[in-house]
């Protein structure tokens, strides 16, 4: 397809996604049949001020200095469809893209490098969430003493990245601000056996938290409830080593779009996901905690050890759990009360309980291989959907090194709606932290 000057090559399969198409324009403006007016997702608003459709609204991605064979993957999710995945190639004339989505999805976008390392991430309605020549980052120790004031004096759409050590500190993210480690392996976030989340995401739509290891959160609060992660005291998810309170986020009621007449109600604008990806959350009580509503993308991490790998409580939706690996979390890998989670190729391994829900869970289970846990509490059908027991094939569990080898069940066994590939083989995804266009990092 070509845009004026500028081309986009998608792959020749390519789906369609929703009813939007990928365009481009010069300048990195929105295509010519957007509303001049259209105000960006991080505003609660109706672009354009048209009641009644569901007209998209645009994401801008920059792909200044991205060499060509790079690629942007797209990764969409709305109430009542599975989780889509798409991959675009780049030609070298290209300087950005223009990507559209519906007012009811949440959109997160890599960039990633020709051998598919991720060199930029984006959510729905942000600018980019990744180092960019016009990005300002933000350096912890070197430029500010501690992470909370870099994260102050951030704007959104800018980084703060935190060079190599270990951290005390207990943070409170902002909106469209990137949060990144110099790496999970080297960047430690240590709660020294506390309650207090080590990154609270609760006022932080459009925001990212990568490369870190979050460690050590584990008093329980007081609460006596607290002594189970399948407790129903929501007051327990604040133990948690990365903590999202969705109150004061703006999400449109699930189901609304089927139910009620459009014609007469004006619908608002979602808050862009938060991304977590590419982290390591290990001995916490709750590596990550979500309480009503807030919208999370949790993508190729390792939860090591924790209590709880991911809890999602009191009306939680909107939340994809993908390419993970939980491993010896020692009560549940994955727990869901009254939830909308899409929860799709993880390996699940060594947990009494692998994934669990109370009252409703309706997003998807797909594609999950589960290994050696134990029989209590599962609430997914084996050998349905893609979910099966097998041996994941670890090449190192004993030194956290969760790649699977080239025989494992894992390999190109994974599944996106939309056929979404690993970029630098074009073969299928694989499950677990290292599959798909996120899966180029280490976490040994």
């Amino acid at each position: 397809m070509r845009c004026g000057s500028k081309v986009v090559r998608p792959v020749s399969w390519l789906p369609l996604l929703l009813t939007a198409v990928i365009g481009c324009a010069p300048g990195g403006s929105r295509p010519p049949e957007a509303p001049s007016d259209t105000p960006s997702a991080m505003d609660a608003g109706t672009p354009g001020g048209d009641a009644g459709t569901n007209a998209s609204q645009y994401l801008n991605v920059s792909l200044e200095g991205m060499a060509p064979g790079s690629t942007v993957s797209a990764m969409r999710l709305r109430p009542g469809v599975p989780a889509e995945e798409s991959l675009l190639s780049l030609l070298a004339e290209e300087t950005n893209l223009t990507l559209p989505y519906q007012r009811e999805e949440s959109l997160s976008v890599t960039v990633n490098a020709p051998d598919g390392t991720v060199a930029r991430l984006l959510s729905g309605g942000g600018e980019p969430h990744g180092p960019s020549s016009s990005t300002r980052v933000r350096l912890v120790p070197a430029e500010y003493a501690t992470i909370q004031a870099a994260i102050d004096a951030a704007k959104p759409g800018e980084v703060v990245r935190v060079l190599p050590g270990t951290y005390f500190e207990h943070v409170k993210l902002k909106r469209g601000v990137h949060l990144q480690g110099s790496g999970a392996s080297v960047t430690l976030l240590d709660g020294q056996q506390g309650a207090l989340p080590l990154v609270d995401l609760s006022n932080a739509p459009g925001s990212v938290v990568s490369g870190f290891t979050f460690q050590g959160v584990t008093e329980r609060n007081g609460s006596a409830f607290c002594s189970s992660v399948n407790a129903d005291d929501c007051f327990c998810l604040r133990t948690s080593a990365l903590y999202a309170d969705g109150h004061d986020w703006v999400y449109p009621p699930l189901g609304a779009y089927h139910v009620m007449d459009q014609s007469t109600w004006t619908l608002p604008s979602v808050s862009p996901p938060a991304l977590v990806t590419q982290n390591i959350f290990r001995d916490n009580y709750i590596g990550v905690g979500l309480y009503f509503h807030p919208l999370v993308h949790v993508r190729n991490n390792l939860f090591l050890g924790n209590e709880g790998g991911v809890v999602a409580k009191c009306f939680q939706d909107r939340t994809l759990i993908a390419n993970n690996v939980f491993w010896e979390n020692r009560q549940a890998a994955i727990t869901s009360q009254a939830g909308y989670l899409d929860i799709l190729n993880n390996i699940i391994a060594r947990s009494p309980v692998g994934i669990s829900w109370d009252y409703v869970q309706t997003g998807q289970v797909r594609c999950n291989l589960f290994f050696d846990n134990g029989a209590a509490g599962t609430r997914v059908t084996i050998g349905t959907d893609g979910n099966i027991i097998a041996d994941p094939r670890f090449v190192a569990p004993e030194r956290s090194d969760f790649h699977v080898d080239r025989l494992s069940p894992a390999v190109d066994s994974g599944c996106f709606q939309g056929q979404a590939v690993d970029p630098e083989d074009r073969s299928p995804q694989d499950r677990g932290a290292y599959g798909g266009p996120w899966g180029h990092w280490t976490g040994e």
